[in-house]
């Protein structure tokens, strides 16, 4: 089944485009912003525990311009002095909402694949982006400490691994919070039908739902009328 076109609502009048834009801006940001959140974490954990020496986030914030505290230079959000690391996170939220955009408009709209598969393709997407991008511009930042390389190897043998790992979950926490918000009928209101929640809680399949006062209806039932005969 294709993805809705955002541009072209099924009622065609104005408050339901208004409304297909509002989801699809909704779903970007929420997409991309769980999504980064996601790899970050995948990325600064792999660093803490010694598997790349890569601090992506602090790195990425020293390459668009913020200035760089050596110390703990481990923590997403630097310290204090240090606008390496909130520059990085900002600016990486940006991208990833960047990323989410194009997604929306080719993979989402035109594979016709589950959702997770098409965040593993997204996923395979961002890796390549931070391997053959990311890794090369990094390098001119930190080669004087080691050697980045294509795909990270020369910042530890598992740093390929560790940023395949981080960019997959990307793309799946990120295609799946897109795809739940950008349909209309996740906004819709759902209303549990009273009898069929009964029958699915054992021991309650012979309640009935609440309805006018009923005076067989003994308290401590919420309402319900007890089984014929008790």
């Amino acid at each position: 089944m294709s993805a809705p076109d955002i541009t072209r609502p099924a009622g065609g009048g104005p408050v339901e485009a208004l409304a297909a834009a509002g989801r699809w801006i909704t779903a970007v940001a929420l997409g991309g912003g769980l999504g980064a959140v996601v790899f970050l974490i995948v990325a600064g954990e792999a660093n803490d525990r010694g598997y790349t020496e890569i601090t992506f986030n602090h790195t990425l914030g020293e390459m668009i311009g913020g200035e760089a505290t050596r110390a703990r230079t481990d923590q997403a959000l630097g310290v204090t002095g240090d606008t390496a690391g909130p520059t990085g996170f900002l600016w990486f939220l940006v991208i990833c909402c960047a990323l989410m955009v194009v997604y929306s408009l080719t993979a989402h709209r035109y594979l016709r694949l589950h959702w997770a598969l098409k965040g593993l393709v997204l996923g395979v997407v961002a890796w390549l982006l931070v391997s053959l991008v990311f890794m090369p511009l990094a390098d001119r930042e930190v080669g004087d400490a080691y050697s980045v390389t294509v795909f990270g190897a020369g910042a530890g043998g598992a740093t390929p691994w560790v940023f395949l790992v981080a960019s997959l979950a990307f793309g799946v926490m990120a295609a799946r919070a897109f795809s739940l918000v950008v349909g209309a009928r996740w906004w819709e209101v759902k209303e549990i039908e009273q009898a069929s929640a009964f029958r699915g809680i054992e021991g309650m399949e012979d309640l009935e739902p609440e309805g006018p006062h009923d005076a067989r209806a003994r308290r401590g039932t919420g309402g319900a009328a007890p089984p014929a005969g008790q």
